[in-house]
């Protein structure tokens, strides 16, 4: 009888061993996918930006170029800008990845602080833009370069990319990914934080 009992108890060590390192192994692979997903971030992040061939740069004011609003008028960029903490997703209707960063951008729209907006640039014209950003409910305004100046002029043709504008229309971050969980409220903070020279 204690013969019996010595042997389930042997069988329930070593099942309940089992069952211990099994659930070890299945967080330790959990977390290595996410520690390589995050590296993999990272690094997607650092070529991004040293890729980009934009010329402009922190503390410099943003260009003053005329862009066409969702109505199609002409605009100002720095009326646009002017007195207020922008933040500027460039997107394309064209750009797979842009779609992610456009979701859940559109997210932060009723969290954002009065003193701050988000407008969306992009170099496509205003109605295939106008068609693209409402398929995923992009609430805040958009403009088009249809003259290609920033992508020409200025080198910006990195899609998805955010710029952070103080009100002063100086630039404060000149090409961030919103793959790093970049959101609106960190540029918000980015640019409430920072010190312009």
């Amino acid at each position: 009888m204690a013969e019996s009992t010595n042997s389930w108890k042997t069988k329930i060590m070593i099942y309940g061993g089992f069952l211990v390192v099994g659930f070890i192994g299945v967080m330790a692979g959990n977390w290595f996918i996410s520690w390589r997903q995050a590296e993999a971030k990272a690094e997607y992040s650092k070529r991004y930006i040293s890729q980009n061939s934009i010329t402009l740069k922190q503390n410099d004011i943003f260009p003053e170029i005329s862009l066409v609003n969702s109505d199609g008028f002409l605009v100002n960029s720095h009326d646009i800008l002017k007195g207020q903490n922008t933040a500027i997703m460039f997107v394309s209707p064209t750009c797979s990845p842009c779609a992610d960063a456009v979701a859940t951008w559109s997210t932060f729209f009723d969290k954002l602080p009065a003193d701050f907006q988000v407008i969306a640039i992009t170099n496509a014209n205003s109605g295939s833009t106008s068609e693209y950003l409402a398929g995923y409910d992009f609430p805040y305004p958009f403009f088009c370069d249809t003259g290609y100046v920033l992508v020409k002029d200025y080198g910006i043709n990195r899609y998805p990319s955010i710029m952070c504008i103080n009100s002063n229309i100086q630039i404060v971050e000149p090409y961030s990914s919103p793959y790093n969980d970049f959101s609106p409220l960190d540029a918000y903070k980015l640019i409430k934080t920072s010190i312009i020279k």
